[in-house]
């Protein structure tokens, strides 16, 4: 399985939209936080859920069409501005500026703490999964999706997004989450999405070469969506954005588990 590894550093989140895809976020990577978030609302109805780094609030509005109440937490005050301002607020959805790793919220404030593609970001994770687990009621649900390092070097999407400024700090091989996982939570079950299909080819080894000795970043010129639908032409991934139980290798994983204090 290899050693776990408890990284430090600082968190970064931006979230795309609902409504189109920004230059940094196709519309294949929101389609995939949007099932993200479908599959998160399975747990929600008739329940107080927070939504950690909800960015623009797409999501927070999602589980809010079942939950008792929805608080949506960011540490990006212009992506509250637009939560704020494009979302209906009020009622059962309200939105809070803080820091993951210092939740302003009293202990046992909700029934379910949902945090998608937020703890690869920032390398004080055993820090913040233990700030979810204090906010979180004994016995209430915590969700928590991140991208899968081992993965994501096999479809060279890893090492592309390093190379382009937009890495992740934090992002964990799927052993290291599961160790962290299974420290801390119970009767944790796992899901993943975008299974890889197949070990990479010879072919896309040599591509993910050229990628690394890309110094001029000539691959920039496509767009992710061209590099996806590439790496789908190559057969290694599965362009379902289904959230479904993990049995086998998926670009993003997610873990649910039982807060038992």
């Amino acid at each position: 399985m290899g050693s776990f590894v408890l990284f430090i550093g600082r968190e970064v989140k931006t979230i795309p939209s609902m409504l189109k895809a920004s230059p940094l976020h196709s519309s294949s990577d929101s389609s995939q936080h949007l099932a993200r978030y479908q599959f998160a609302k399975t747990y929600t109805a008739g329940k107080v859920v927070l939504d950690v780094a909800c960015g623009d609030g797409y999501g927070s509005k999602i589980l809010a069409e079942n939950a008792q109440k929805v608080v949506g937490a960011d540490n990006d005050k212009h992506l509250l501005e637009l939560a704020k301002n494009s979302r209906i607020t009020g009622g059962n959805l309200e939105f809070c500026f803080c820091d993951a790793r210092h939740l302003p919220f009293p202990e046992n404030s909700f029934d379910v703490s949902v945090s998608t593609e937020t703890i690869e970001h920032f390398i004080e994770q055993k820090i913040f999964v233990n700030e979810l687990k204090r906010v979180t009621r004994r016995g209430g649900i915590i969700i928590i999706s991140t991208p899968d390092r081992s993965a994501n070097e096999k479809m060279g999407t890893y090492h592309d997004r390093h190379r382009e400024g937009h890495g992740h700090p934090g992002e964990m091989r799927f052993a290291q989450f599961f160790y962290l996982m299974n420290g801390s939570l119970s009767q944790i079950e796992f899901y993943g999405q975008l299974f890889l299909k197949q070990e990479p080819t010879l072919q896309h080894k040599l591509i993910n070469l050229v990628k690394r000795v890309d110094i001029f970043k000539f691959r920039r010129l496509f767009s992710k969506s061209v590099r996806d639908k590439y790496n789908l032409s190559l057969g290694l991934m599965n362009e379902d954005c289904t959230v479904r139980k993990l049995d086998g290798q998926a670009v993003d994983v997610i873990a649910v588990g039982i807060n038992e204090k």
